[in-house]
């Protein structure tokens, strides 16, 4: 895997970890920012972005 695929996998995955971290702690606001990052990354490359069950922070 190259350097950008990875940067954009760590990128995904630390997106989808906090908003799942924040939702857990009760902070729905910052969860939706998390949220928000998450859906500008998959639109600016183009990509689809599954819902995970198992994502915690």
């Amino acid at each position: 895997m190259d350097v950008f695929a990875t940067a954009l996998r760590s990128r995904i995955a630390d997106a989808v970890n906090a908003e799942a971290t924040a939702r857990q702690a009760g902070r729905p606001d910052e969860a939706e920012l998390h949220a928000a990052r998450l859906a500008d990354l998959a639109a600016e490359h183009d990509i689809t972005v599954e819902p995970r069950a198992d994502a915690v922070g």
